[in-house]
């Protein structure tokens, strides 16, 4: 290691003739901004690029020349050396030893000051405070076992963040010791550091830690590189940002915050080549989940998160997709969109599973000239927009009587925030509004525009695969926008038949090319990690002529786990309904929608491929490797990790059997489409496979944590080119007479679905959302004090001016914002009598105006 500088132009580098072999072991910086660094060959202090001073033990009281770490504090220098500590006090060096003073362990790997009282030490055997005369130490750090202390981080509240080189990072709070697991348990989807080089400032404020990523394990062993942030008592995962690819084995500082630019900086290391990297905190989709960029789709008996990236349903921590609404029950671990094609050969793909390897999208548009993101726009987009059909009915009545325009009603701040345009390059046409006026621009206080929204609630994010390098799938990077919708319909009162209305979330992606590549041979696939209730009896399957797969229970009672509530006896079927997709390619050969018919006219590419992989390192069958977007795409085609096409059968490996593109479809595709058959040519699966059909439990494949995808394609993405793709997610739930029945289960499944595609493809749900609030809020401003009554009313309302004004207006408005009476009274009245007898019964609206001050109020006609 030496010294390096960089100025964020150009890096100067320590020349060997002032450092012998330019070998570096620790920095600090002190209250005049000189630099102190720390070698084997004592200290050397520069300001900018230049030395100022030496000090070695030839030419000063330094205890020994092999400098270890460094800290600044209270106009001192606290020097850390293998013979014991060394104080500058700015004129000669203070020495403590083991012999001499009481020093627990001469080996000093870290030092952070807290006051000339408190400044602490790691060791070789754990933690010490030195007060200024003496030593304090903290043997076995609490009776943790023997640990070497190699770095130290006092937080805002003066607790310490101790790095090990067994026991990972320990907090110290100033009384006892934890872990991290016994102060915060085990985060999910991976597992705290066993040893930790550097801990500092993290990019949202709290304690951020990293280790060699050998030593950071997930979920059965699997390794993991990443870093780790505790914000108060939650944990936030970083997989990708300052994932040390490898990490000294001494005690460097291997990345450190700098607070004037809010950015953190880390080193990597590869071979004999370092990097500097920088994690900018003001990017987003790195960054935690939080209520500012998610929302959650609530409107029935399912309660999803969206967050504002392509992932869907959890929080980088755990599920938050939860049915029934009010439960801790949950079908879904997390999904998100994958999308890959070729141009020239090449292949260029964006998927995201967990965030532990890096990510491959991010919030907001892309500039239509020059297909990327600026930061700010970036930020403006980390958000998601969620309104409800109630909100724009009570928002179309109110404009309508003109309580809008004069500030009386104030909309939904998502009305008023909607992103229907772009700025400078950006598109002009984001999300969708209803333009009253017809001049293309959204403007809902004055012209009464409004968002177009599908379903009784509907979410709407954007986010695009240019925001920087892919870090998931280390792949070429597309330059597609998705604009992205989650909707769902709500109607308690539903019979039992169609009750599955209330238990599916709707998707809806439109994919723009932004670049200049033709892509063929794409695909888009959902990504799902079903864990229906306990995440390790789940077997899954597809029905290819109804176009879903689906994730059902393995055995008859499905277990609580990982403080989730399992969904006992009373089985469900998770589902993925592909209702509808980009066009196929014009005489492709292919039945890309699954009816039996092959290229007919107008045919939609829906779903061509089902496949799974396990949490597992299995070669075919397990997790796609990070820097391998082959692998990635392979599942999307139809093929093993390793590339090897499905087949029909058993596992779906034998390679002596006919290939197909679904695995374990049943008996759902009975003229053999998923092997290239057709109504008109139907081929019969090899061997037999019993009255299930082909079956995972009757091909033996083991019940596992599973992640499975349905792949709509091959299309062709033309440059410029929008593509619709719609989903729904499926949740059936029979009676307790399906509990240890899976035909019975798998029927209720299919009738399910196939409604939700009929009403789909018919668009015509059967919501029953209820309007009746509409217009019924009082305004909180009365600026014109009258009466009326009585209310419910029959032939008349009377009108009671407390205070006579001159030329009152009245208006009279139904619920839909509709005038249906008016009139002008002089000011000889006080009392106002209007015939009402002709309306219809319902609730409307009375707007009084007089001398540009007024009231409104509000009446049942009985």
């Amino acid at each position: 290691m030496q010294l390096v500088r960089y100025n964020g132009t150009s890096w100067w580098k320590i020349p060997s003739i002032i450092i012998p072999n330019r070998k570096v072991n620790a920095l600090t910086v002190d209250g005049l901004n000189n630099i102190w660094v720390g070698t084997d060959y004592g200290i050397y202090v520069f300001q900018d690029t230049n030395l100022v001073s030496q000090y070695s033990h030839s030419n000063s009281t330094l205890i020994s020349d092999t400098i270890v770490s460094l800290a600044a504090g209270g106009g001192n220098i606290y020097v850390g050396t293998c013979k014991g500590l060394s104080i500058f006090n700015g004129t000669s060096f203070i020495n403590y030893n083991h012999s001499i003073n009481g020093l627990s362990h001469d080996t000093i790997y870290s030092i952070a000051y807290e006051s000339t009282s408190s400044v602490w030490l790691g060791n070789k055997g754990g933690l010490e405070k030195f007060y200024g005369s003496g030593f304090t130490y903290f043997y076995n750090l609490g009776g943790l076992g023997s640990d070497s202390v190699l770095c130290i981080y006092i937080d805002s509240q003066n607790n310490k963040w101790l790095g090990t080189n067994h026991h990972g990072v320990i907090k110290y709070d100033n009384t006892n010791f934890f872990t991290m697991t016994q102060a915060y348990g085990t985060p999910t989807g991976v597992g705290w550091p066993v040893k930790t080089y550097s801990i500092g400032k993290g990019p949202n404020g709290g304690v951020f830690f990293s280790s060699h990523h050998s030593d950071l394990f997930g979920p059965f062993g699997s390794i993991q590189k990443g870093s780790l942030e505790v914000i108060n008592n939650s944990v936030n995962i970083y997989g990708y940002v300052a994932g040390c690819s490898k990490s000294p084995t001494f005690n460097y500082n291997v990345f450190g915050y700098d607070p004037i630019i809010n950015k953190v900086f880390y080193v990597d290391v590869s071979g004999l080549t370092a990097f500097l990297f920088s994690f900018d905190t003001s990017l987003p989709g790195v960054s935690t989940i939080n209520q500012n960029n998610s929302d959650y789709l609530d409107i029935n008996n399912v309660k999803a998160l969206i967050n504002s990236n392509d992932d869907l349903g959890w929080d980088l921590q755990g599920s938050k997709y939860f049915v029934p609404a009010n439960s801790k029950s949950s079908p879904l671990k997390a999904a998100s969109l994958w999308i890959g094609g070729y141009h020239n050969g090449a292949l260029h793909m964006g998927a995201m599973t967990y965030r532990q390897n890096g990510i491959d999208f991010w919030p907001g548009p892309l500039d239509t000239i020059k297909d990327t993101i600026d930061v700010n726009t970036q930020n403006a987009f980390n958000r998601v927009w969620k309104i409800n059909r109630f909100d724009i009915a009570n928002f179309i009545y109110n404009w309508n009587a003109g309580n809008v325009q004069n500030g009386t009603f104030i909309p939904h701040p998502n009305i008023l925030s909607w992103p229907a345009h772009g700025h400078g390059a950006y598109s002009r046409r984001l999300a969708p509004f209803v333009d009253v006026n017809g001049n293309g621009i959204y403007d809902p206080i004055h012209d009464g525009d409004y968002p177009l929204i599908k379903g009784d609630q509907m979410i709407w994010w954007i986010f695009n695969d240019n925001g920087a390098k892919h870090s998931e799938t280390a792949s070429y990077n597309m330059g597609i926008e998705v604009h992205a919708r989650a909707y769902a319909y709500v109607c308690p009162n539903i019979t039992d038949s169609n009750k599955v209305l209330n238990y599916t979330t709707f998707y809806n992606y439109k994919i723009i090319n932004r670049s200049a590549n033709k892509y063929d041979s794409c695909y888009i696939s959902n990504w799902m990690d079903t864990d229906l209730g306990y995440y390790l009896d789940d077997y899954i399957g597809c029905d290819v002529m109804n176009n879903y797969g689906y994730t059902l229970n393995g055995d008859n009672y499905d277990e609580d786990a990982n403080g989730m509530t399992g969904y006992h006896t009373n089985l469900p079927i998770f589902a993925c309904n592909i209702l509808n997709g980009p066009s196929a390619n014009p005489s492709d050969g292919i039945d890309n929608n699954n009816n039996g018919v092959i290229d007919e006219a107008n045919e939609k590419c829906l779903m061509h491929t089902f496949t799974y992989y396990t949490n597992t390192g299995d070669p075919q069958s397990g997790n796609p490797f990070t820097n391998s977007p082959q692998q990635y795409y392979n599942f999307m085609e139809g093929k093993w990790r390793d590339g090897t096409h499905l087949t029909y059968g058993g596992n779906g490996t034998n390679q002596t059997n006919p290939r197909c593109n679904h695995l374990f479809l049943g008996n759902s595709d009975p003229y053999g489409i998923s092997m290239g058959g057709s109504i008109a040519n139907p081929i019969l699966p090899p061997g037999s496979f019993g009255t299930t059909g082909w079956t995972q439990q009757q091909a033996g494949v083991v019940k596992n944590d599973m992640r499975f995808l349905t792949g709509v394609g091959p299309f062709t993405m033309q440059p410029g080119g929008s593509y619709e793709f719609d989903c729904a997610f499926v949740f059936s739930q029979d009676s307790v007479n399906c509990d240890s029945n899976a035909v019975c289960v798998l029927t209720r499944a299919q009738q399910d679905n196939i409604r939700v595609k009929r009403w789909f493809d018919t668009q015509s749900f059967p919501s029953c959302l209820s309007l009746g609030g509409v217009g019924i809020q009082e305004n909180a401003n009365h600026q014109l004090p009258v009466k009326i009554y009585p209310n419910p009313a029959s032939n008349y309302i009377f009108i009671e001016l407390i205070e006579q004004k001159n030329n009152v207006s009245i208006e009279i408005f139904d619920m839909l914002g509709n005038l249906v009476k008016a009139g002008i009274f002089n000011n000889s009245q006080k009392y106002i009598s209007i015939p009402i007898e002709n309306l219809s019964k319902g609730l409307y609206s009375v707007r009084i105006k007089s001398e540009n001050v007024l009231d409104v109020k509000k009446f049942i006609k009985d």
